[in-house]
């Protein structure tokens, strides 16, 4: 059986560019709006998006999981028409390393009047 992706999301020619080398087997379609994701909504098996109304998810009798790009899965999980065996799975967790690092980034530079350094470097102080 050949396994389906579809990629619905703004930014869908760069995940098709770095996925499909990656998993060779796996038919990758790809659209950047709701519009055109209804040609291939039927048959996919695996979406990877950010969101999705309830009237896709109602045509998409095929799908089995659900890759969210965002970290909140809430409006996904209160579709009317998800059926309850679609496995729904998030990007949560992803982030946090860099958001401790620019924390204590952040703190640092406020610790050493750093807004004030590059205002004086702007005006050659």
């Amino acid at each position: 059986m050949t396994l389906n992706l579809l990629i619905l999301n703004q930014s869908v020619e760069e995940y098709k560019k770095v996925l499909q080398p990656k998993f060779p087997g796996v038919v990758i379609h790809a659209a950047q709006n709701e519009g055109e994701a209804w040609e291939f909504i039927e048959e996919a098996h695996v979406l990877l998006t950010f969101k999705i109304s309830d009237e896709l998810i109602k045509k998409a009798s095929n799908l089995r999981w659900i890759q969210s790009l965002a970290t909140g899965v809430d409006r996904m999980f209160n579709l009317p028409s998800l059926r309850k065996e679609v496995l729904i799975t998030s990007t949560r967790g992803i982030h946090g390393p860099q958001v401790s690092e620019m924390t204590f980034l952040l703190m640092l530079s406020l610790s050493r009047n750093f807004p004030q350094m590059v205002r004086n470097q702007d005006q050659g102080i």
